[in-house]
């Protein structure tokens, strides 16, 4: 994909979860402001579709459950799969990127836009992935070299190989004033002084590896409270409301909780 090359009608794929597509947004960012006029269509998961709405360059959504990421249930039919390839050969598109962490293989996304013949194709891979990727980026392994780079910082990467850069890498998301008048008003439901320093702790993660030991939260929440005089303010999802409890149990100062639930949030003060 040489740098002077016009590709307008971008798909960029990732189908993982919410997290990681938030953090592929300064790279979707980096695509659009480099060239305006592009226009970026998105392919992720189930999971991830609404939050496509908060991203200000990407124009369309195209939804699919990839049966190789974790994330997808266990499904029979295979119509999907073939309805996706109809549909990406349908979008005619210039050019796929397919966004990648280390440890994902990326070359079924590739088999898949080879046969919607997409014509330019760049993704990480660690294997020489021959026509399916036109585009190469050699993957090094981390657990190999050492070297683990942040997940903005990898996709940020990516794009550049192509000339696509931005000046600001802090996530791309447009949030609703809407949403932010909620979450100003539940905060002050708790007790949350806006005129004061805050700060929000997400204990949870999906993957055990990426959890940080709760004694830890406990040390670090006690003190941004005792040493910067912050207030506390933890968030996460129902099924983390153990690991939170317990963090709040142990410290020694008042915190608000906010335990999502589908309909809403589970707010109690501890």
């Amino acid at each position: 994909m040489d740098r002077e090359e016009q590709c307008q009608k971008i798909l960029c794929i990732r189908l993982d979860s919410v997290g990681h597509l938030l953090m592929t947004t300064p790279a979707i960012r980096a695509l659009k402001e480099t060239d305006p006029s592009r226009e970026i269509t998105l392919l992720t998961s189930s999971q991830s579709m609404d939050a496509t709405t908060l991203i200000p360059e990407v124009a369309h959504c195209i939804v699919y459950d990839a049966p190789w990421m974790k994330i997808t249930p266990p499904r029979t039919g295979r119509g999907d799969d073939f309805e996706i390839i109809q549909k990406l050969k349908d979008g005619r598109f210039d050019a796929a990127i397919i966004f990648t962490m280390f440890n994902q293989n990326p070359l079924p996304a590739a088999m898949f836009c080879y046969l919607a013949e997409i014509p330019k194709r760049l993704a990480y891979c660690h294997e020489n992935p021959y026509q399916l990727l036109t585009d190469w980026i050699k993957d090094p392994d981390p657990r190999a070299d050492g070297e683990i780079r942040h997940e903005v910082q990898r996709q940020l990467d990516l794009v550049a190989a192509i000339g696509s850069t931005t000046s600001d890498p802090k996530l791309s998301l447009d949030i609703p004033w809407e949403a932010k008048e909620s979450v100003i008003s539940r905060l002050k439901e708790q007790d949350i002084d806006l005129s004061e320093p805050f700060v929000v702790i997400h204990p949870g993660a999906s993957a055990s590896s990426r959890r940080y030991p709760a004694g830890k939260f406990t040390q670090v929440a006690s003190s941004l409270s005792k040493e910067l005089g912050c207030q506390l303010v933890f968030t996460g999802s129902k099924e983390e409301r153990p690991i939170i409890e317990r963090i709040q149990y142990d410290l020694d100062v008042i915190s608000a909780s906010f335990i999502g639930r589908s309909n809403g949030w589970d707010c109690s003060a501890t």
